[in-house]
């Protein structure tokens, strides 16, 4: 694949023996697509397939465990340790070659955070033992025979008909535990300096290079900072680690880092995109071999770092789940048509629940044969009622089928709260959801009418043969007694720049709306003080995305007080409250209310009467999240 677009990042490269059409690359991620023995099954060939079918050079396939269950990462994670996983993965290897995609298996053992304890009652191994017995440390003469067994591992893949392995010595597992200073406090060959830390993995390395033989690539991937550079691998010892690598015979180098300021390899929402470009450079400086990169990259910021010699791959995990056909819309001259990653972390949260990963923003991520969208066999009329990202989303879908669909949102334009959402800080990725959705719906066919509420003598006028509402929800108002005129407003008014505010503002509900509107006035000078009833705040968000928020608003001066017992009054001094049992008032000029919203089911209920095929989706059904209106806004337009 070229393209005249973004011509480096679409131009050929080799890797070793190994020769790509182009340098996009599927980075490797932990799907849970694996059966119950960690073999390859249908659900893995399709989800794989999908995205050497959309048009990426080179998939790296996601880690396979070299000894299986002390090294394993998951119950659902694949193995190669034994010679019973070689047909699956030779149909796997011939699934995404057919599409003209290369492929190479990651090879790893989990070290201390392998969950051999939970499979078998093993304690896992690592570098140093580990206060409680949380891990004990490796004999040398394991160290030997796990050098073996990658070597097998390589043997096993190169049997099976892929390209080439990928040893992970990146994250916080076994060989990058041995890298580390933090981990590893061995007095022995393998620990000491980084040349003595880094041994394990060049043994590794050279095992793999004496079993494999020629035409077969190999590389690590390594963390080249640990920690934001306080702690574990530093900037220099990085440097050292790739030189190493490279004079062991390693075809490249995949460089990353984790912890500290960058917030690893999977960063929220709030780190900028190419978070990791700035140490690829740095390895870029050191070695010859070609230097993959990863960070929420895509093919246009990727051309322009090979362009200035940052990288030469560039390595998308997150953005190929939210569209596999990513790389073919780009060489096309469509990013437009691109499906933007949000990077909310729901792919990495999904896979801890033991389910198969899943997307935000692609209900069809390791379903893709159940989920595809087909042609329909009987085209349809079909309503939609909100502009928000569930009704475009049905919307979308419904026309990709080939039905004739009319949207109808009652405000001037489309976006729904999704107008609000992307207004707070770091909200980017939400920006570019809303203009991808807003601008599918004139590309689909999709006939838009804003400023025109549906009701039910609409919809028998225009008799349509399906309507899906999704018409959201209205923000809740608790019951606060409000004593001398004191402004009281809702936080979508204050981000919409309906409402004005005071130089002190309180706001009651501590979730998600809260916390961001806190930090929009906080930016703008304004004092606040975020108020809830639960014990925490922004408890629904994901993990790390909420400590980053957290810790953005106690940088910002936002004053944080849950566990509040009542909301007592309102009055001319701010919001009277009760907490631990104490009275107290928190001075204020506005208080905005975050406190949620509720669903008027009025319109569905009055429109189901006339029209059988009448859906609701998103907060209609039950106030949730972008995710929750997605998913059903597409599998309500797959069934009609």
């Amino acid at each position: 694949m070229s393209s005249q677009y973004y011509p480096s990042v679409f131009q050929p490269i080799s890797i070793g023996p190994m020769k790509l059409l182009n340098r996009t690359v599927m980075a490797p991620m932990a799907s849970n697509t694996a059966d119950e023995n960690g073999f390859v099954n249908q659900q893995g060939l399709d989800y794989y397939e999908a995205r050497a079918r959309g048009g990426v050079g080179l998939i790296i396939m996601e880690v396979n465990c070299i000894k299986s269950p002390q090294g394993k990462g998951g119950i659902r994670r694949y193995v190669i340790d034994n010679d019973r996983c070689i047909p699956g993965l030779t149909k796997l290897a011939e699934a995404i070659h057919k599409h003209g995609t290369k492929c190479v298996v990651q090879l790893g053992h989990s070290g201390a955070e392998s969950i051999c304890r939970t499979l078998n009652g093993e304690t896992p191994v690592a570098p140093s033992a580990l206060p409680g017995g949380e891990a004990r440390a490796l004999t040398v003469a394991e160290i030997h025979e796990l050098a073996g067994l990658w070597a097998q591992a390589a043997v096993r893949a190169k049997k099976a008909g892929w390209d080439g392995v990928e040893v992970h010595g990146a994250s916080s597992i076994l060989l990058s535990e041995f890298q580390s200073s933090y981990w590893n406090k061995r007095t022995d060959e393998y620990g000491g300096d980084i040349r003595n830390r880094g041994r394990f993995l060049v043994e590794v390395l050279k095992a793999i290079k004496a079993a494999v033989g020629v035409g077969f690539a190999f590389w690590p991937r390594v963390n080249v900072r640990e920690f934001g550079g306080k702690a574990g691998v530093t900037e220099e010892e990085g440097k050292i680690l790739a030189q190493m690598v490279e004079a062991a015979g390693a075809c490249a180098v995949n460089a990353t880092s984790t912890g500290g300021g960058l917030y690893g390899h999977v960063p929220p929402m709030g780190v900028p995109k190419g978070n990791m470009l700035a140490i690829s450079e740095i390895i870029k400086q050191v070695v010859k071999i070609p230097v993959l990169v990863t960070g929420r990259l895509d093919p246009a910021q990727g051309d322009k770092a090979i362009q200035e010699g940052k990288a030469d791959l560039i390595c998308m995990a997150r953005a190929l789940l939210a569209d596999p056909e990513l790389p073919r819309k780009y060489a096309e001259g469509r990013p437009e048509d691109v499906t933007p990653c949000i990077a909310c972390r729901y792919c990495n949260d999904s896979i801890r629940t033991m389910s198969s990963i899943k997307c935000s923003v692609n209900p069809a991520l390791s379903a893709e044969k159940d989920m595809a969208v087909t042609p329909t066999s009987k085209p349809k009329n079909v309503l939609v009622i909100g502009g928000g990202p569930g009704g475009m989303e049905a919307a979308r879908i419904a026309a990709l089928r080939g039905h004739r669909v009319t949207l109808y949102e009652k405000e001037k334009k489309l976006g729904g709260q999704l107008n609000w959402a992307v207004l707070p800080p770091f909200k980017q990725p939400l920006e570019e959801l809303l203009q991808h959705l807003t601008g599918q719906m004139p590309k689909l066919g999709v006939k838009v009418e804003l400023g025109k509420k549906a009701s039910l003598s609409l919809v028998k006028k225009l008799k349509p043969d399906a309507v899906i509402i999704a018409s959201g929800a209205e923000p809740f108002l608790p019951s606060i007694p409000v004593r001398d005129s004191k402004p009281v407003v809702q936080a979508i008014d204050v981000l919409a720049g309906k409402a004005k505010v005071g130089d002190r503002v309180v706001i009651v509900g501590g979730e998600l709306v809260g916390c961001e509107t806190a930090e929009y006035l906080a930016e703008r000078g304004i004092k606040v003080t975020v108020v809830r009833r639960g014990p925490d705040m922004a408890t629904k968000m994901q993990s790390a995305a909420r400590t980053f928020l957290l810790e953005r608003l106690k940088n910002k001066g936002v004053t944080l007080i849950p566990g509040v017992s009542s909301y007592d009054e309102i009055n001319k001094e701010g919001l009277a409250l009760t907490r631990n049992g104490r009275k107290q008032v928190i001075p204020a000029d506005t208080v905005v209310i975050a406190a949620g919203s509720k669903p008027d089911t009025r319109l569905l209920d009055s429109i189901k009467k006339e029209i059988p095929d009448t859906t609701a989706v998103g907060d209609l059904v039950e106030p949730r999240d972008i995710r929750a209106a997605i998913h059903e806004g597409y599998r309500v337009a797959l069934k009609i």
